[in-house]
């Protein structure tokens, strides 16, 4: 017993760096309403979060029984059998969670808790079956499968009412106090905020507080036989204050609605995810005892954790003070956070998706049912309601260092209302609803009641959606997989099995580390764009000017690299440069926002000259296209295995490249010297055409002699065309520039 000593010591170590991943996913969950509508400052909102863990850990003694005896009958299972399971649920949990985390998507950690149990526990039970009477037909008697299959229908219906629930009352509170709500809510805020107050304290503080590890039965009683009593006090009371507030202080009520209801998130987080990260690790430490108390440990079956357990207070708060400690330190939050905020954000950002034909789909069937509904409602409602979601009428984000927020204070306030009703609901009866489900659903639900998703953004955004959801369901489908994967590892290879994986596991987090790091560098200069909001034109100006630059030089690499492979007969080389040119389309369409922006700050005087500022925008885009197409055809040349060319055409095309590359090389340094172009690079560009010509006319002579094959004939001339228009656009962006910053 003394080596499952370690292996229960490693199961606890998996436990908490399962609790820094896991929160690292769910931290939007209550951090995303309060971030994106900047109702405090970002440590404002930290700390009144990490208040809420620390207190909603205690409630969530009552939903360890999940990961005891939710999905597999412990009964049926011997000790090393049992942390088997619950070892390699650790270990697929970690990977997968990681991996999500690593490109921002936000993911359940609970639907990776019942589907990572049920893959191990169904591998363990087949091997087991099958080194005994061999009738896999008894699989049945091992798993929880009615169980399963509530927590399974309870995260679906949680789905479809979290959106319902969501669009509904966001539409109601957006008709009450439209956009520009500051004299509305004078008059209805008392009532809506008490409301809104009642119901997250009557779900979070009365239904949740059933579970908690230091509430007696008697409490439960006596809170249950007065709930209408107290819900009536707190309605009556909250809206006396409320209406006080708002008539003789200047205090903002909706930003201590979306503080509270941040705090009673994060508990209700807490609450009922954090059986997700130490329920397995708290049950295999059961597991440890009963067998470790048992004459024949291994001849034991696990039917002490069948037995009602209610988790020590003390290791729950251990549990908390790591995971607010997460939550301070874990960059990779931030990732998840700033990916929901943005998909249903009211403001116009620079998209993370790109869409796709199920999404373009979906937005054209919901616009042709809006346009039936439309024509179906009388005038007078239709002008009504276009009046209560006027977005001209939103007040005026005045703060230049800082970009507006993605929505406003009742948008946010719905969110967390809506959420923590729904999830603090799920938790009084033990179910574990995914919080990350219902909150980014509510989200999205109001963000489509609140017309966020317009005509511009709600293909991308809906795309986004459509990747969040599918990502859900593969994470049901691999964390089952690698959980059944891992538990067959360490049953046939035991002890080496187990460190083998870990080692395994250390590495692939220290990979997906080095992995994030990089996106989000590649990533902070995109988000650049979203600050656009704020710049002053001679700001705009300067982020043109270096962002033309750098894109122009961009080109010359992709020159001088597609010549390289080449001349080398390289295809990684190839590979690479067909890769890079995706890279050189974002920069484009990062440009173009920041000249958008900057032509509607031109004065009368600059105005008369925007149309040389307005070229550049067709520049940059057919200098990214021209790029694309000449990597692709370059590389789909080697790919397909064509006759390499001859040693003459590669000296001649090396020489194109290089003299071509010298050329954009100096447009980009004059850009970001600020002299946009000069007469001698215009000369070299005449003289370098000229030589083009001649490299022309000798591949006219090598075909007319049949010297070179169709395809060389195809690639060669395509490559000095492509090398010839970059130059000549390149050229046509310093002039653009010169014009107008100029002359």
């Amino acid at each position: 017993m003394e080596i499952y000593l370690f292996v229960v010591i490693a199961l606890v170590l998996l436990a908490t760096t399962n609790i820094w991943v896991g929160v690292a996913n769910d931290a939007v969950n209550f951090l995303g309403p309060a971030v994106g509508s900047k109702a405090a400052s970002f440590r404002m909102i930290l700390a009144v979060a990490a208040l809420g863990m620390l207190v909603g850990v205690t409630f969530s003694s009552g939903m360890m029984e999940v990961a005891r005896k939710g999905i597999v009958n412990p009964e049926m299972f011997y000790f090393q059998e049992i942390i088997i399971i619950f070892l390699a649920y650790a270990i697929g949990d970690l990977l997968l969670l990681d991996l999500f985390n690593t490109f921002g998507l936000p993911t359940s950690t609970t639907v990776s808790l019942i589907f990572g149990l049920l893959g191990a526990g169904v591998a363990v039970s087949i091997l087991k079956i099958l080194g005994a009477d061999g009738n896999l037909s008894n699989l049945y008697m091992y798993i929880n499968t009615a169980r399963v299959l509530t927590f399974a229908s309870a995260i679906i219906v949680s789905i479809v009412l979290s959106f319902i629930a969501g669009s509904i009352i966001q539409y109601i509170s957006r008709i009450i106090f439209t956009f520009n709500y500051e004299n509305t809510f004078r008059k209805w805020g008392a009532i809506w905020s008490a409301f809104a107050v009642t119901s997250i304290l009557y779900f979070i503080l009365i239904k949740g507080i059933k579970g908690a590890s230091f509430i007696t039965p008697e409490m439960v009683d006596w809170i249950g036989n007065n709930i209408w009593s107290i819900l009536g006090v707190s309605l009556v009371f909250c809206t006396i204050v409320f209406q006080l507030l708002i008539s003789f202080t200047k205090i903002n009520i909706l930003k201590g609605i979306v503080l509270t209801g941040t705090f009673s998130l994060a508990m209700a987080f807490a609450a009922n995810d954090l059986v997700n990260f130490v329920g397995a690790p708290f049950a295999g430490i059961s597991a440890y005892i009963a067998a470790a108390s048992s004459a024949n440990p291994f001849e034991v079956t696990m039917t002490a954790l069948t037995e009602p357990y209610r988790a020590n207070t003390f290791y729950l708060l251990i549990a908390g003070i790591i995971m607010v400690i997460v939550l301070y330190s874990s960059k990779k939050s931030k990732t998840v956070t700033k990916m929901s905020v943005s998909l249903g954000s009211q403001e116009e950002e620079v998209e993370r998706f790109q869409s796709f034909g199920i999404s373009r789909g979906l937005v054209r069937l919901v616009i042709s049912f809006f346009d039936i509904v439309q024509k179906i409602t009388p005038e007078k409602v239709r002008k009504y309601i276009a009046s209560r979601f006027d977005k001209s009428q939103m007040p005026r984000w005045t703060d230049e260092k800082t970009p507006p927020p993605a929505f406003d204070l009742i948008r946010a306030s719905v969110n967390l209302m809506v959420a923590a009703a729904l999830i603090s609901l799920g938790t009084s009866l033990k179910l574990p609803l995914s919080t990350t489900y219902v909150t980014f659903i509510v989200a999205m639900g109001t963000a489509f009641s609140d017309r966020a998703w317009g005509r511009d953004t709600a293909v991308y955004r809906v795309s986004g959606v459509l990747t969040v959801i599918g990502g859900w369901f593969i994470t049901a489908f691999m964390a089952a997989l690698i959980a059944a994967t891992v538990a067959t590892i360490i049953w046939y290879l035991s002890f080496a099995g187990m460190i083998l994986l870990i080692g395994l596991v250390i590495f692939l987090v220290f990979r997906t580390t080095i992995l994030h790091k990089r996106r989000e560098k590649e990533f902070e200069e995109r988000e650049k764009v979203t600050s656009k909001h704020q710049m002053t034109k001679e700001e705009l100006y300067e982020a043109i000017i270096n962002g033309s630059s750098k894109f122009i030089h961009s080109i010359s690499d992709l020159v001088t690299n597609c010549n390289d492979g080449v001349a080398h007969n390289d295809l990684r080389i190839l590979k690479l440069c067909k890769q890079g040119t995706k890279q050189i389309q974002k920069d484009a369409d990062l440009l173009i926002p920041y000249i958008s922006k900057a032509l509607k700050k031109l004065n009368d005087e600059e105005l008369n000259k925007a149309y040389s500022f307005t070229d550049l925008v067709g520049y940059l885009n057919v200098l990214a296209s021209l790029s694309r197409r000449m990597a692709v055809q370059v590389y789909d040349y080697f790919d397909n295995n064509h006759k390499y060319l001859t040693q003459e055409q590669v000296v001649e095309l090396s020489e194109t490249a290089k003299s071509t590359s010298s050329i954009i090389t100096s447009v980009a340094n004059s850009i970001m010297n600020r002299e946009y172009f000069n007469q001698n690079i215009d000369d070299r560009f005449e003289s370098v055409r000229s030589r083009l010509d001649h490299f022309k006319s000798e591949q006219a002579k090598r075909m007319h002699h049949g010297i070179s094959t169709t395809w060389q004939n195809l690639l060669y001339l395509s490559f000095i065309d492509y090398c010839e228009r970059l130059a000549l656009n390149s050229l046509k962006v310093g002039k653009a520039m010169r014009k107008f910053f100029v002359e």
